[in-house]
């Protein structure tokens, strides 16, 4: 993980921000009941419970005022999840390297809409993915792993952004602006 976080560690006294790297209670997080992330060993795990608490120490004991969760792959699943589910504790998401699941859209619109600032790094992965539904090897049922645009279509209806007026300002780089000055970038 230290190569994917040297940016941070290096930026963070040149631009006023901490940095903290939770990890989770097993393996992976509890976050998306996909095929490459099953249940926690340990029964009860409360990743989002975990990721709230931490916030709320963090903006008490440093008198930090805003907390933004950022995710690699399965980390990234968790920070949507977490964003999503409780947006009161955070101030924006960014999910790197990974799309959005069934699971996730599932569990998020039965929670509250509050726009976040939201970053999606899908990167130069394979931009003609379409989508895969698949059987969940823990449970019955199924999941389905959206493509790179319903990834992005998701986020921006769940943020109620202007998709009439994207801009480009980088080669890469899709920006939109949403509801409540937020906004939600796709690279």
């Amino acid at each position: 993980h230290n190569q994917h976080t040297k940016g941070f560690n290096e930026n963070s006294p040149d631009y006023g921000f901490a940095v903290v790297y939770p990890d989770s209670a097993g393996v992976h997080w509890d976050a998306a009941r996909s095929t490459n992330n099953v249940p926690p060993i340990e029964p009860g795990v409360d990743d989002t419970g975990f990721l709230i608490a931490l916030a709320d120490s963090i903006t008490t004991e440093y008198a930090i005022e805003n907390v933004y969760l950022t995710g690699l792959d399965n980390g990234a699943e968790m920070a949507y999840l977490a964003a999503c589910t409780t947006p009161a504790h955070y101030q924006g998401v960014a999910g790197i390297g990974v799309l959005a699941t069934s699971y996730l859209t599932e569990t998020c619109s039965k929670t509250d809409l509050t726009a976040l600032d939201t970053l999606i790094v899908w990167g130069n992965q394979d931009n003609f993915f379409t989508g895969i539904t698949y059987d969940v090897a823990f449970s019955s049922g199924t999941q389905t792993i959206y493509s790179s645009e319903d990834t992005l279509e998701y986020w921006l209806s769940r943020n109620s952004c202007d998709t009439e007026n994207a801009e480009n300002p980088l080669e890469h780089l899709q920006l939109f602006s949403c509801e409540d000055d937020t906004q939600t970038a796709f690279v």
